[in-house]
């Protein structure tokens, strides 16, 4: 009986830890996500031309940045509605 008590201890306990687990993996993946989502408002990848948009279609945030390969130059977006290209 004292065996039989434990073992169902036990396993509420394991239950209990790999929900726990589950929860923290979940918030693990959304903060990933949302990481992503942050960098890829700001680098905007290679384009032809100025975009007007960031990737998700949303209003540039200023100091977004994307590579120009018409012009073959990295262009910062400067808040104003204008791309400003960056020499090295």
């Amino acid at each position: 009986e004292t065996n039989a008590s434990n073992s169902a201890t036990t396993a509420t306990t394991q239950a209990t830890n790999a929900s726990n687990s589950a929860t923290a993996a979940a918030n693990s993946a959304a903060a990933a996500a949302n990481s992503f989502d942050d960098f890829d408002d700001k680098y905007l990848g290679s384009k032809t031309s100025n975009p007007t948009v960031d990737n998700d279609g949303n209003a540039l945030v200023s100091g977004a940045l994307y590579f120009n390969s018409t012009a073959n130059e990295m262009r910062v977006y400067d808040g104003a509605n204008n791309f400003q290209w960056y020499r090295r």
